[in-house]
């Protein structure tokens, strides 16, 4: 038996008629928003009001800013503006047993071959301690401080 699997499950439901329940609740209110007006105002003052009222409005209800609904794509907007835009790092206190130390001063012969400070199963061990995630202590890997 085969079921028939939904498509376009991000839409929203079409509830009155091709309107959506949101479109639907801007249209309503700004319609009683205007009617209201219509009904206090003289006419001068209901067209110079209601014109750019029903115009947003309608923005609000139908309007799409790159594919999404103009109250949603203010509400990123506003969002973006209040957030702070960098991040800064802070340095952490714990790290203080790591320690830089300067070498001596440069020889001008030329070195035969690299040589490791560290030996080969100080390598294993510490490279076994990064994989497994588990947080390095100064006694966790055998070095001398």
């Amino acid at each position: 038996m085969r079921y028939q699997v939904p498509q376009n499950i991000d839409m929203e439901d079409k509830i009155i008629g091709p309107l959506t329940m949101a479109q639907f609740l801007y249209l309503m209110v700004g319609g009683m928003v205007l009617y209201l007006m219509y009904l206090t105002l003289i006419p001068v003052a209901f067209f110079g009001l209601g014109i750019p009222l029903g115009l947003v409005t309608l923005a609000f209800a139908f309007l799409k800013v790159q594919d999404q609904p103009l109250p949603k794509f203010l509400a990123a907007t506003l969002l973006y503006l209040v957030r702070a835009k960098s991040r800064v790092w802070q340095k952490d206190a714990s790290a203080s047993y790591l320690k830089i130390v300067a070498k001596g001063p440069a020889s001008t012969q030329p070195a035969a071959a690299p040589t490791s400070p560290v030996a080969q199963d100080e390598l294993d061990e510490l490279s076994q301690l990064l994989d497994s995630g588990a947080p390095i202590t100064p006694s966790s890997h055998g070095g001398t401080q």
